[in-house]
């Protein structure tokens, strides 16, 4: 039984092909490949095409080895998005946690939900790396063009709901 997993750091992907044979699990990084932010108009980006791309060349590399997947999992430290259209188009590249933009932002969450309350709801530390205390009111993406999607009914369970994009 095979499996295979993807690993996202900050800098570097991997895949890692993993079996389980009589009761023993074994694991192989099969494809390595760059996970680097995108400065566009002085603000930083994931490269989500790019690692779209990576996604590929590894599942590709692995069908090469006659290998049958039985399940595929992703691993990252995930405090980042995409906003995605209603027909699942990518609204734009996801900010990464790496840009200065949520600088002095956690201040002004506090002011709307307490530190402490936050943490409660949440179960994390906030900080300034952390989406929720990115901008609770205004997320900017980009796609060539600037894009402000507004989110009403902030619900820091993590269910947005869209009502304007400008």
């Amino acid at each position: 039984m095979y499996f295979l997993a993807f690993d996202l750091g900050a800098t570097s992907g991997r895949a890692i092909l993993g079996s389980v044979d009589n009761g023993r699990l074994a694991s192989e990084e099969v494809y390595r490949f760059p996970n680097a932010v995108k400065e566009i108009d002085g603000k930083y980006y994931w490269d989500i095409y790019s690692l779209y791309d990576h996604f590929k060349a590894a599942l590709k590399k692995v069908a090469g080895m006659g290998v049958k997947i039985e399940s595929i999992g992703i691993d990252t430290w995930g405090v980042d998005f995409g906003c995605v259209g209603p027909d699942g188009t990518i609204l734009g590249l996801p900010r990464a946690y790496r840009d200065p933009y949520t600088d002095g932002i956690p201040e002004e969450v506090f002011k709307i939900i307490p530190k402490e309350e936050l943490y409660k709801v949440t179960g994390t530390e906030p900080n300034e790396t952390e989406t929720l205390v990115g901008d609770p009111m205004d997320i900017t993406v980009t796609n060539g063009t600037s894009t402000t999607a507004k989110f009403e009914n902030l619900d820091i369970g993590g269910t947005y709901r869209v009502y304007e994009v400008k």
